[in-house]
């Protein structure tokens, strides 16, 4: 059900972001899983308490394997592409057209030359996602790059981790270093570049008050 998989999907935000955002004790890789397994434990019942009912046992069970998975491809991928977590939630700034652009990111991190990666947790939906890469449909991660390159001065790389399979899927165009799964596709500067175009269009028909219809 659509509920079930959004509360989920928040769940499964909540742990990551308890897990990785402690700056003062970082996991390593000899302690994540036990971090994962621990946080989960601990916030069940008050963060997924439909989950917590002994009933679903083995969904909760099923899901939390998961997490220790994808926090695992996580841990692991950052540290092969020698980056360093920057933060988790971390709110985007900046503006477009004259709005503020307010959103957060999931995990933005850095390496030392300074080059970031913003990484977008999704629950599910590996063929969705490798479609939207290769399509060049990722819009969220373009804003999210876009704010990234406002404070930065340049495109940062940009990659989905899929939860329920642990799978990193970045586009060939704006590649994350590490192992990530490279999908072909257009870099994130060419998505927002369609996307901007298609926005302002958007706005010029708004203002005319005359919509094209367009096959």
């Amino acid at each position: 059900l659509p509920g079930e998989r959004l509360y989920q999907g928040s769940f499964a935000h909540v742990v990551l972001n308890a897990v990785f955002g402690d700056q003062e004790t970082p996991p390593t890789h000899g302690n994540i899983a036990q971090r994962v397994e621990w946080v989960f434990d601990a916030m069940l019942p008050r963060d997924a308490a439909p989950l917590a009912n002994p009933s679903r046992t083995l969904e909760a069970r099923r899901l939390r394997d998961q997490l220790v998975e994808a926090a695992t491809q996580l841990f692991d991928t950052l540290d092969r592409g020698g980056y360093t977590v920057s933060g988790l939630e971390v709110q985007t700034g900046g503006e477009y057209q004259g709005l503020a652009l307010n959103s957060r990111i999931d995990c933005l991190a850095r390496a030392e030359d300074g080059a970031e990666v913003v990484i977008d947790f999704k629950l599910g939906g590996d063929t969705k996602h490798r479609g939207a890469l290769q399509d060049g449909r990722a819009t969220q991660l373009a804003t999210y790059a876009f704010s990234r390159k406002q404070a930065g001065g340049q495109f940062p790389a940009v990659a989905y981790l899929i939860l329920e399979s642990g799978l990193f899927l970045t586009p060939k165009g704006s590649p994350m270093r590490g192992g990530a799964t490279p999908i072909e596709g257009p870099s994130i500067a060419e998505v927002w570049e369609r996307f901007d175009e298609a926005l302002t269009n958007a706005s010029a028909w708004m203002g005319s008050g005359q919509i094209p219809v367009r096959p």
